[in-house]
């Protein structure tokens, strides 16, 4: 129960925050004070919806641009329903990603970036399956804890930009792939495991506003 309010509260708060944004885009701004300034770092640059990439089948989020958008940073929360794995799992985290370059080109897309990726996750699911400290039944040092993960990545971001005067100003489609601590310590201390076994592929897209 108090794994389900936890993610209920979180959902509330993302919803709020989404709302916020919405609300303050949109309104006329004749006024650039201190503390609008100070509002507007707290309002999201865009939102995500991503598929697949180890933080559940869907992962929903707002993100923030940094450095003329060579940085982005995302919270997110994910869910992955019991009829596709053994038990439901939740994730929570936050993923920064670096994009040095932008390639522009012709096209509906009109820019293409290369990015560089790592998040930290934390999983939650029914069951025993995951946890943060390892229980005292297990063997010292034998297992690492499940729960938490960090997370690098690669990925390439295809971007759309969006004539002035519309709300949503970009759309980016992105595909990446990923890994973990836990699963890398899989492939370096089970023979048994192969390299495409502990690297996951994930597409997403963001709408910038």
């Amino acid at each position: 129960m108090k794994k389900n309010k936890a993610i209920r509260i979180f959902i509330l708060l993302l919803d709020m925050l989404l709302l916020l944004a919405f609300v303050q885009k949109t309104s006329a701004q004749s006024e650039d004070s201190k503390e609008n300034k100070f509002l507007k770092a707290f309002i999201p640059d865009y939102v995500r919806i991503q598929f697949a990439g180890q933080v559940g089948m869907i992962s929903v989020g707002p993100g923030w641009n940094f450095l003329d958008k060579k940085i982005k940073t995302e919270v997110f929360y994910g869910y992955l329903p019991v009829r596709y794995s053994t038990a439901e799992v939740n994730t929570l985290g936050i993923k920064t990603s670096y994009l040095p370059i932008s390639l522009k080109r012709e096209g509906f897309f009109n820019k293409i970036s290369p990015y560089v990726l790592a998040s930290i996750n934390m999983t939650i699911s029914d069951g025993s399956k995951t946890f943060i400290k390892n229980p005292n039944n297990f063997p010292k040092g034998y297992y690492s804890p499940t729960s938490i993960r960090i997370s690098p990545g690669i990925g390439i971001n295809m971007t759309h930009d969006l004539k002035e005067g519309y709300y949503i100003k970009d759309l980016d489609l992105y595909f990446e792939t990923v890994t973990n601590n836990v699963y890398l310590d899989y492939l370096f201390t089970n023979r048994t495991v192969k390299v495409n076994d502990v690297f996951s592929l994930a597409i997403g897209v963001r709408v910038g506003f």
